[in-house]
């Protein structure tokens, strides 16, 4: 053999192609830390042309090595070793020492345990921070609430925790909550997550509540979807909430200063959805009466009276407007306005004064306000002459009225000054008829005396006279 030929064979013997692993040389490029999946290596020069396998090529992920499973130039088979969460370094290295790397080339994971989210709830609209617990959480990990991916926030370095921002539903629905890691393992929590659908008001029992009260008043709210944890607001004010169930809400109403009138009832869900009932409940003062007119009547009953105070309501879903006269129910009680009420008196056994009370639909009633008068309707025998109103206003006028069950052929009513002078005369063969503002609204204001005289088939005449009290 010739130097130059020696030389030749000594160039077979170690002119090795130079190693290299191509950029996306490496598939599946991530895998579990228990190791021994296998993946390849695609590149070149990985062993002198004419070797063989077994080889004594080394291939190393993260420092540890990797058992070579086949090998060529260009592609190694190898199963990986155990290694560390995160990304590692893949090296090829061949016989003679020349070598490749690929920084971060693969990347290590390890099977997530999914325990529980907190919150599991939340509105529709979404939008609220969940925490999910679990172990072996790392970066890349993805979360689902249903078919929708979770913005993941954070995870923990300890990789106990994920925090998420929960995406929106269309509809109340239970989801599944799936967190996948990196090598696209998943592990769900069966039906973790519910979409609260809105919570609905239906009714309040009672409506309303007199006020000032005492002591404590309870009220139910009706309705759907109601979550343990609920608020209620009446107005601006807080009630305590007693118990919260699907359908009912048991609470305390609120009281507070100055809150006459209606006020929204409000109920809002832990997760902030809520419901409100426009009006819904009332604060109603005790009910007053400071007039009847007029303030007399037969015992036969029917007589027409107005009733005059302050803080009559209807309100027919919490039940009627009721007024008594001496215990005896008022027929045909019809509100005017809150300060007026029309009716007719009902028969009575026995003559004299008989108490008036106003009983509002929510069970308040005048008798309880101690700053309503004693009001009273005065029963009487046939034979009495009176006019209502009175006092009386020059635009309105006054009706005269005799009480009598017998027949009469003329009531005539003569009115006079205090000093004697006629001021006028009225004449029917009615027992009530009325003065009218036509003929009295000249009058100047101040007292007048009426005489009513009442002239009956048989000849025979009775009369009496009334104070009368005119203002302009």
């Amino acid at each position: 053999m010739t130097a130059n030929e020696q030389s030749n064979d000594v160039s077979i013997l170690f002119n090795i192609v130079p190693t290299s692993i191509y950029k996306d040389g490496i598939n599946p490029k991530d895998g579990i830390t228990d190791g021994g999946e296998e993946i390849t290596i695609t590149g070149s020069g990985f062993v002198k042309e004419g070797d063989t396998f077994p080889t004594d090529t080394k291939v190393t992920i993260g420092g540890r090595l990797a058992t070579i499973v086949q090998i060529s130039e260009t592609l190694i088979t190898v199963n990986t070793p155990i290694g560390v969460p995160g990304p590692s370094d893949v090296t090829v290295t061949n016989p003679d020492g020349q070598s490749d790397t690929i920084k971060g080339g693969f990347t290590y994971y390890v099977i997530t345990g999914v325990k529980d989210i907190t919150p599991d709830n939340s509105q529709l609209k979404g939008g609220i921070i969940a925490t999910i617990t679990g172990r072996n959480f790392i970066k890349g990990v993805t979360v689902f609430i249903g078919e929708k991916e979770a913005e993941v926030i954070e995870i923990t370095r300890d990789g106990h925790s994920i925090m998420v921002n929960i995406p929106s539903s269309q509809t109340p629905s239970i989801k599944d909550v799936i967190v996948k890691n990196p090598g696209g393992e998943e592990e769900p929590i069966p039906g973790g997550f519910t979409y609260n659908p809105l919570p609905k008001i239906k009714n309040i029992n009672p409506k309303s509540v007199s006020y000032p009260f005492q002591g404590e008043k309870e009220a139910e709210i009706s309705g759907e979807d109601f979550i343990e944890g609920a608020t209620v607001k009446i107005g601006s004010k807080d009630a305590k909430v007693e118990s919260v169930s699907a359908n009912i809400i048991k609470i305390i109403i609120p009281f507070e200063s100055d809150v006459s009138g209606a006020k929204d009832v409000t109920v809002k869900n832990p997760d902030g959805q809520s419901d409100t009932l426009y009006g819904g409940f009332s604060y109603h003062p005790l009910p007053k009466v400071t007039k009847i007119d007029p303030a007399y009547g037969p015992l036969a009953g029917g007589t027409p009276i107005v009733i005059v105070g302050e803080n009559f309501f209807l309100n027919r879903d919490e039940g009627e407007l009721r007024v008594t006269i001496g215990g005896r129910p008022v027929a045909n009680v019809t509100l005017k306005s809150e300060t007026t009420l029309i009716a007719r008196t009902p028969p009575s056994t026995k003559e004299g004064p008989q108490d008036v009370i106003v009983t509002n639909p929510n069970g308040q009633n005048s008798e309880d306000n101690q700053n309503s008068a004693k009001i009273e309707f005065n029963y009487i025998q046939s034979g009495f002459a009176y006019n209502f109103p009175n006092p009386f206003s020059v635009t309105e006028g006054t009706t005269f009225r005799y009480i009598t069950t017998e027949k009469i052929v003329r009531m005539k009513v003569s009115v006079y000054t205090l000093a004697g002078f006629l001021v006028d005369v009225l004449q029917s063969q009615n027992t009530e008829f009325k003065w009218d503002n036509d003929r009295v609204r000249d009058l100047n204001a101040g007292l007048y005396v009426s005489v009513i005289e009442i002239e009956f088939p048989d000849g025979h005449k009775v009369s009496q006279q009334r104070l009368l009290e005119v203002y302009r």
